[in-house]
């Protein structure tokens, strides 16, 4: 799951498995955030090419994890 350009981002109470992504965050990847909260978020055997094999953030401000 990719989010790119997110405000006021909410995931919350979700799995991740066994995902592959071609660039960031096999489970979660986040492009450009103001605020954000990951909460209650089961990750397992996800894979990604470069980098964040679970979680991936780049130029977040406020992200709750």
């Amino acid at each position: 799951m990719l989010f790119q350009k997110s405000h006021n981002l909410l995931v919350e109470d979700s799995s991740f498995i066994n995902n592959l992504a071609d660039r960031m965050g096999g489970g979660i990847g986040v492009e450009v955030s103001n605020f954000g909260l990951l909460r209650n978020l089961y990750f397992n055997g996800n894979i990604a090419r470069f980098g964040g094999n679970s979680i991936k953030l780049e130029n977040c401000e406020h992200i709750i994890v």
